[in-house]
């Protein structure tokens, strides 16, 4: 009976680390005027044959992909813009649900205050989403990333 719950748990924690992680290609330095709004893009890629859900997830109990920035000293988040999600369907009976695929971009938009110190900082950020495949939704996840801004 030991065994059996051992291999269970083992069987599990692999499953969760070979599921791919959507890649994230954040601004290589985003410049940011004291007092205006500045506009970037982070592209993602979602691996083949799995799909995250779109922002707004098309069911309450499905966990919708969430671009979240910590916001420090001076930077706060004006938007985030999320685009269209393609329409999936898991079997002929089921209603078709919104997800991303492939390759897509997310939107956002940073400012700063009038008297922010100007130069560089790293903005800590991550992408909260919940990956599907064909017969299975696995565990809500995130991976985190980082990208320098630079206040003039």
């Amino acid at each position: 009976m030991l065994w059996a719950m051992l291999l269970l748990l083992f069987s599990l924690a692999m499953a969760d680390s070979a599921l791919p992680a959507p890649k994230i290609q954040a601004p290589n330095l985003m410049h940011l005027a004291r007092g205006k709004d500045s506009a970037a893009q982070i592209d993602v890629s979602v691996g083949a044959p799995f799909h995250i859900q779109a922002n707004p997830a098309s069911k309450k109990s499905l966990i919708p992909t969430e671009l979240v920035i910590e916001t420090s000293s001076g930077i706060s988040v004006k938007g985030v813009t999320y685009p269209q999600g393609a329409p999936f369907r898991l079997n002929q009976v089921a209603a078709p649900i919104s997800v991303y695929q492939g390759e897509f971009g997310i939107g956002f938009s940073l400012n700063t205050g009038a008297a922010a110190p100007t130069g560089k900082r790293l903005v800590h950020a991550k992408l909260r989403y919940q990956a599907c495949d064909e017969k299975t939704c696995f565990k809500p996840s995130e991976v985190p990333f980082d990208f320098w801004v630079e206040i003039q």
